[in-house]
């Protein structure tokens, strides 16, 4: 399962869904990469909102 989440609210160890591009469609992180405190870092230094991960069924129950 995937779902979209704000930078902001990522935690090392989650794993990227989907491939994240800056603002010119550059490739920035590959899908199954793994969230760390310097990803955090960097995709707020190039303004990226949102990230899509991989996440259990859990997640979406709460």
């Amino acid at each position: 399962m995937k779902k979209t989440t704000k930078v902001m609210e990522l935690t090392p160890g989650m794993v990227v869904a989907r491939c994240v591009t800056d603002i010119n469609g550059k490739v920035v992180l590959s899908e199954g990469a793994v969230i760390s405190e310097r990803t955090i870092k960097r995709l707020q230094s190039w303004d990226i909102a949102e990230v899509c991960i991989k996440c259990s069924r859990d997640d979406f129950e709460a």
